[in-house]
Parts: structure tokens; sequence; C-alpha cells
């Protein structure tokens, strides 16, 4: 794969070799310093230009979010995001007692909370088509109306029914890429119990 591509045809890549790779452990691509490569326009575009409106570029919204599909927004009204917690980079550190705690809050702005008869340090389930999982509420201000946030990532045999925030979110690509759609969710909130 190195050799085809270093035979490419490229003018950066002219001259530069596996073998002479080998021997010298880094070789500069042929490029210009300061490499300006755009200093006098020549874009890749039909104009040469910069083109910030282009008929080619296509905002698709994810199907799972405010601007997504109608018909499920109606049942899942929230946009759930599992942004990283602050103690911790993944779930190595989720046998800690503080990230046990701060991975088990529900993050919710008050008038979604209001229309659910929500109350901070109450026990919520948070729930869409492909599972649901436990977390404590709490409501203050810290997300935008809309959304519910759940730090990530709590172990599941440390969460209620062992079923942590990962049952909510979609195995399915995005259509640009094949990235993931974690950050494409939609759930709805109940209260549990008393």
């Amino acid at each position: 794969m190195i050799r085809q591509t270093l035979s490419s045809g490229h003018p950066f890549l002219d001259g530069i070799t596996l073998e002479r790779l080998d021997k010298e452990h880094c070789v500069r691509l042929n490029i210009p310093t300061p490499f300006v490569p755009f200093e006098s326009g020549n874009f890749p575009t039909p104009t040469g230009r910069v083109d910030f409106a282009s008929p080619n570029l296509h905002y698709t919204p994810a199907t799972e979010s405010r601007f997504g599909d109608s018909g499920l927004l109606r049942k899942y009204p929230l946009e759930f995001v599992s942004a990283k917690n602050d103690d911790s980079m993944n779930s190595t550190f989720g046998y800690r007692p503080d990230v046990q705690v701060q991975t088990s809050i529900a993050y919710l702005h008050s008038d979604d909370a209001v229309g659910r008869g929500i109350l901070s340090g109450d026990r919520v389930r948070v729930f869409n088509d492909r599972g649901s999982c436990f977390a404590v509420a709490d409501v203050n201000g810290a997300v935008r109306q809309g959304v519910v946030r759940i730090p990530s990532v709590r172990w599941n045999k440390l969460s209620p029914g062992g079923l942590g925030l990962n049952a909510l979110t979609s195995s399915r690509l995005s259509d640009i890429g094949g990235g993931p759609t974690f950050y494409s969710c939609l759930v709805e909130v109940e209260k549990v119990g008393d």
C-alpha cells in the first residue's frame, strides 16, 4: 500500500520511495515553504473560488433530531446527549464511586421537567424503542429546553437493572463518512416511583 501511494505520480511524492523512507525514516513532501496552495485562488470548484453556497452541498438533518423524522419526534421529543463526564475520559474509571454518582444524573430543562412532573432528585427512566436506563433528575438549567443529558460512561453492572445509556443509542452509521450516530438520539423521560 505504501509503494502504491508513493508511485501515484503526485508531484508532492516525486522521488520518495519506500527504500528512502527505510533509510532516512522521515522524508519531507515536495511542497514549497511556506505552503499556501490557494494563495492565488485556483480552488477545485467550478468558479475557481471558495464556494460557500455550493449546490453540491446539501444538509440532511439527522433522522433522530428536532429537524428529522417528525413522527419520531412526537413519540420521543427530547434530544439525548451523552457528553463525557468531567472526571473520567471513558468507562475505565467507571468503578470509582464519584464517577458512579456523576454518571447517574439526567440533566433536564425546567420546562421539560415541569410538564412531566419531575423535580430534582426524582428517579427517572430515560427510554426509546431501543431500550431504557435509569437516572436521578437534576433540573438546574444546565441544558437547553428539548435536551436531556446523562454524562457517559456508567458501567452497566453498576446501573439499576444493568442498563446503561448505550441501550438508547443507535448502531446506525452516518450517511457521510460512515461515523457513529450516538449523538443523534431521541428519547422520552418519565418519573419512576414516588
